[in-house]
């Protein structure tokens, strides 16, 4: 998941720092990139900065033989279809689409799905993100809804608690269950079934090593190593300024340029109390400059 790095006014986009992310990410291990996701404050962009988003991680992802999925913002039909047909970057540069649960019931959820597949052509993974979206699913529902459709490649699992609907996905449907929520379930949905990981979680090469050890057989190690980094992914994933957090860590390890966010996204507005101590905890560099706090 790659967030969206702006200048430090926010202005523009700060392409320089999404690619530089972008080789970071798969440099680290991972198989491919998902633009536009819920971290990469998709909302507050332009129609045109949504599309050098696209290009600049689809040139990414082709130079070095990755996939990339790209999310579509919101839950209504009509937008999302209307996305689809505008964005010519979009349907020429995406493998697949990230698209958000519309709907709590089966049906519109259905319906919704079909609609974005026949205007894109596109598979497509579902996220069931309610935290993001508003939108609560049910289990059963989420199950009826993606039954028997075969574009749906996968099923992001993002509503807790995680390896339940995990589970209930692989025992009932041939869809593939993938593990989200920045790394803070990745054990428990590898061990219900998850074949697939999509997180947004800064320490990367370490939830990368971590599948890779679960694949091998070392559970040990693989709990191990989530375990190192358990507290920054609970804080980077906790409401509020969840975004903002994950900059800030990305500019420390001068992935990214300014940690710089756009209205309604929260800032980060560090408590001076103990900020070291906590970096340090989060094993993040000791040497840091803090920006401005904002207002």
């Amino acid at each position: 998941m790659v967030p969206t790095p702006f200048s430090a006014d926010a202005a523009v986009v700060d392409r320089s720092s999404l690619v530089r992310l972008a080789g970071g990410l798969l440099d680290d291990g991972c198989t491919g990139l998902v633009a536009l996701g819920a971290i990469a404050e998709p909302a507050t962009l332009t129609a045109a900065e949504r599309d050098a988003v696209v290009r600049d991680l689809g040139a990414v992802a082709r130079a070095r033989g990755a996939g990339l999925v790209v999310g579509l913002a919101g839950t209504r039909t009509d937008d999302a279809v209307a996305e689809v047909r505008r964005s010519a970057d979009l349907r020429r540069s995406a493998d697949a689409l990230l698209v958000p649960v519309p709907a709590p019931d089966a049906r519109s959820t259905r319906r919704h799905l079909r609609a974005v597949h026949d205007a894109s052509g596109l598979p497509l993974v579902v996220q069931d993100l309610p935290r993001a979206t508003g939108v609560t699913i049910g289990l059963d529902e989420l199950l009826r809804a993606v039954e028997g459709l075969d574009f749906v490649a996968a099923v992001k699992c993002e509503s807790p608690p995680t390896f339940v609907a995990v589970a209930a996905l692989v025992r009932h449907t041939d869809v593939v269950a993938m593990s989200g929520m920045g790394g803070t379930g990745l054990v428990a949905d590898l061990h219900a079934g998850a074949r697939a990981v999509a997180l947004g979680a800064t320490p990367t090469r370490v939830l990368v090593a971590a599948v890779d050890a679960w694949q091998r057989g070392d559970v040990e190690e693989s709990l191990r190593l989530v375990g190192s980094v358990a507290t920054r992914c609970h804080v980077e994933t906790q409401p509020g300024a969840s975004v903002a957090i994950r900059k800030e860590h990305w500019r420390r390890e001068d992935r990214i340029a300014s940690a710089s966010v756009r209205a309604p996204t929260p800032p980060w507005r560090p408590e001076e109390d103990g900020l070291d101590g906590l970096s340090a905890l989060l094993g993040l560099p000791d040497a840091v400059v803090r920006p401005p706090v904002p207002g």
